[in-house]
């Protein structure tokens, strides 16, 4: 019924296939630890895909304005991220870091 139940269901979907699935506090990111295909991944890494399809799929059940953005394949050992676009879920703002792209200093930024 609500983008945050979205985001639970695809959670609890990927638990049944043996993750171990935490939801982010702004619920735009599911970290998945213990994936049991782990060994298999670097061999056939059509694993990963084979995840993030499921997972779109069952993000697009819900009917709610949610969509995987991007599936991060072991940024950290053991740990999957995927990284989901909710329309409900924006910043107030943003403050660009020192590394930001475009390499312009830091400015103030109004929050709305």
């Amino acid at each position: 019924d609500t983008p945050d139940e979205a985001v639970g269901v695809a959670a609890e979907a990927l638990a049944r296939l043996g993750f171990e699935v935490d939801v982010s506090p702004t619920g735009d990111a599911l970290y998945l630890g213990q994936c049991p295909y782990a060994a298999l991944v670097t061999e056939h890494p059509v694993i990963c895909d084979i995840h993030a399809q499921a997972l779109e799929q069952v993000l697009a059940g819900t009917g709610q304005d949610i969509a995987l953005e991007s599936m991060d394949v072991f940024p950290r050992p053991g740990v999957c991220v995927a990284r989901l676009n909710r329309t409900d879920v924006a910043p107030a703002g943003t403050v660009p870091g020192a590394a930001s792209e475009d390499g312009t200093p830091r400015k103030s930024r109004r929050i709305r």
